[in-house]
């Protein structure tokens, strides 16, 4: 609509219409119907408990190979050689640091052990907003990290 409306506005100043009929739309998107403005709800008991049976019985169960040039999934081919392989306790850890920590996924990916203190608080930057930010794991998620 901002397009449309400028637009408009461009012919009515260069006297092409005599006035600028976008001006009586209202804009549609406003505070309360935009969807990213939705307060989100943490993930239920239930949904965290079918998220680590996922870990333990799913994730790296199966081999799957991601061709790099098309990004298609291939069974067949010869499997990657990764620096490092990922298990279900990985995506685990992962997911109780996002829960416990409430950080953003960006953080928490980027997230390394040096920012724990010995006390249990964790201080980073994040890097959306770059903003300092202090939290605590609980005691018994710092054995995993």
């Amino acid at each position: 609509m901002s397009v449309v409306k400028a637009f408009f506005e461009f012919c009515h100043a260069n006297e092409w219409t005599s006035r600028n009929p976008a001006r009586m739309v209202r804009n549609q998107r406003g505070q309360h119907n935009d969807p990213r403005s939705e307060q989100k709800l943490p993930f239920s008991d239930e949904e965290l408990r079918r998220m680590y049976d996922a870990c333990d019985t799913k994730y790296g169960k199966r081999e799957i190979q991601w061709e790099k040039a098309t990004r298609e999934r291939t069974h067949a081919s010869r499997y990657t050689q990764h620096r490092s392989r990922r298990t279900g306790q990985d995506i685990a850890d992962f997911i109780s640091v996002s829960v416990y920590t409430g950080l953003r996924i960006s953080d928490v990916s980027t997230f390394h052990i040096y920012r724990i203190t010995p006390d249990g608080t964790i201080q980073l930057r994040t890097t959306k907003a770059h903003t300092h930010v202090y939290t605590w794991v609980p005691q018994y998620l710092l054995i995993f990290l």
